[in-house]
């Protein structure tokens, strides 16, 4: 039986040694002015899964919901009922976006440092702006000069505004998302997050750095591995 090479390649990869806990936080503005009713709702189906809190980049009566941390699996049961009933007040712009913490301890620093490189390739700005839902901003940006050896240039991080906010003790942030609104939205954000994880986790003991930049080996361990 002949084996697609690119399909050889990817049975070698490994999930995450660690399991991925995740926080996130999703950001709304809220149409009426005020958010009570939607907050109470909110509350009701997600219950001792978030809290609320306020955020100086929303509107008057917008707020932001902080999950627990946990792992993906756990997020997509606990979201479900939220995306379900989801309040008709809530509204998004461009300023309202789902970031997603990971706990630095899950990953190997070798792909943390990939994942920067990938995040901040102009080269994969379609793709990266595609999946998230919006172009980067200022509260998202590209920075080229954050490259595979970035980490070790910038031991603090940088400016906290990027693509891949780097500059947390114990997390790293994916921001370049756009807030949800229905649910396969969320889903796919988590399971983008996971998906370039396991590829940069597994590539290290297969592709060399160069290759892990390669969107298309990328998208080859994505049609591959993400079934769901």
């Amino acid at each position: 039986m002949n084996i697609d090479p690119s399909e050889k390649r990817a049975a070698l990869f490994k999930k995450l040694a660690n399991p991925l806990i995740m926080g996130i936080e999703l950001e709304y503005n809220n149409a009426t002015g005020t958010s009570e009713s939607a907050r109470v709702l909110l509350f009701h189906l997600l219950r001792d899964h978030i809290i609320f809190k306020q955020d100086g980049s929303l509107e008057e009566g917008g707020f932001e919901l902080v999950s627990v941390a946990a792992t993906p699996k756990v997020h997509l049961h606990k979201f479900k009922p939220m995306f379900e009933n989801f309040p008709k007040t809530l509204k998004i712009t461009e300023t309202t976006g789902m970031h997603i913490h990971v706990g630095k301890t899950c990953v190997s620093k070798l792909t943390l440092a990939r994942v920067i490189d990938f995040m901040n390739s102009t080269s994969h700005l379609d793709l990266i702006t595609s999946v998230a839902g919006r172009i980067p901003n200022t509260y998202c940006r590209q920075d080229t000069s954050r490259n595979f050896g970035f980490m070790l240039q910038v031991p603090s991080g940088g400016e906290r505004h990027n693509v891949l906010n780097i500059t947390k003790p114990h997390t790293f942030e994916f921001r370049s998302f756009i807030s949800p609104t229905k649910y396969e939205q969320f889903a796919k954000n988590l399971e983008f997050t996971q998906a370039i994880l396991d590829f940069m986790q597994a590539g290290w003991t297969n592709w060399t750095p160069k290759e892990t930049r390669n969107e298309e080996f990328f998208l080859t361990f994505i049609r591959n591995n993400c079934k769901s």
